[in-house]
């Protein structure tokens, strides 16, 4: 694959941030994007770096939306360049000619647990296989169709969830 080894950009998935359109006082220019960091609660843990938002450019697809995930990913604009490194690492996005179902990937996050309120500590993790959005929506036509679009792919396992981890 080809990436650059610096960039001035992070892509976290645009529902991250919705506490910024339910608090008036806050404002993208206040978030701090910690980069590498892996358990929340070790204070010694060293190979993670800190970085300032200057700018988002927003998926307006997304926040247009009130009952769709559909554009569920922003772009923010960082006050210095990050440099990839064992523990930083550049996401993968596939060209829009690629086929990419039944294609294996990983999906990681530090979400709320299906069944904790807080969000973890450390991020879960699930390697799963991407489907067709006729696949999808067979396996769950009410909550997946709201997810569902031309703008997304469908990632399935039986009993497998980014919330569960592996």
């Amino acid at each position: 694959l080809n990436f650059s080894k610096i960039s001035k950009n992070f892509v976290p998935a645009a529902h991250c941030l919705d506490f910024l359109f339910e608090n008036a006082s806050l404002s993208f220019t206040d978030i701090q994007i910690l980069i590498g960091r892996h358990n929340l609660q070790n204070e010694s843990e060293t190979n993670w770096i800190m970085r300032s938002v200057i700018e988002p450019i927003i998926s307006k697809a997304y926040f247009l939306q009130t009952d769709s995930s559909d554009g569920d990913i922003v772009i923010l604009k960082l006050n210095e360049s990050i440099a990839f490194n064992d523990f930083i690492n550049p996401i993968c996005l596939p060209r829009p000619d690629v086929n990419v179902f039944d294609l294996m990937g990983t999906v990681v996050g530090y979400g709320k647990s299906e069944s904790l309120s807080n969000h973890e500590i450390t991020p879960k993790y699930v390697e799963i296989a991407s489907v067709s959005q006729e696949v999808c929506l067979l396996s769950d036509k009410g909550k997946l169709a709201r997810m569902s679009s031309n703008n997304t792919f469908c990632a399935a396992g039986r009993g497998k969830s980014p919330c569960k981890g592996k």
